[in-house]
């Protein structure tokens, strides 16, 4: 039994994004975050998860779990307001957690639990 109606169990714990590192021009991400990429993605094509089927806007919901998540996208008929067509959500979203830690308005941006983001749409 699916938890989460209409999303796709992963049966495996994410992991947090990793910093790039290294030095000058020689910058790598961690071996652990690319294995754990790579064995999501592995994951996705034995699911037989379709590729390539979303080549518009979409909508994503995950829910983490202690050793699973699931994932939901959907196609949605929404576009990047103007002036922000090359900004990447997640990054919107970081900037507004960081700027709140510094402000001192909340402690560590791991206090955040749950983040709901769009794009207005009356600016298009």
């Amino acid at each position: 039994m699916n938890e989460f109606p209409g999303m796709m169990k992963i049966p495996m714990k994410a992991v947090p994004k990793a910093r790039p590192r290294g030095k000058g021009k020689q910058f790598y991400m961690p071996k652990d975050y690319m294995a754990a990429k790579e064995e999501f993605a592995e994951l996705l094509k034995n699911l037989r998860v379709p590729t390539n089927d979303f080549s518009g806007a979409v909508s994503l919901e995950v829910v983490f779990g202690s050793d699973a998540m699931w994932v939901q996208i959907v196609p949605v008929a929404v576009l990047k307001p103007k002036g922000m067509r090359r900004s990447d959500l997640d990054n919107l979203v970081g900037f507004v957690m960081d700027a709140l830690q510094d402000a001192d308005v909340i402690k560590n941006d791991s206090q955040v639990v749950s983040i709901a983001a769009d794009y207005k749409q009356e600016d298009l």
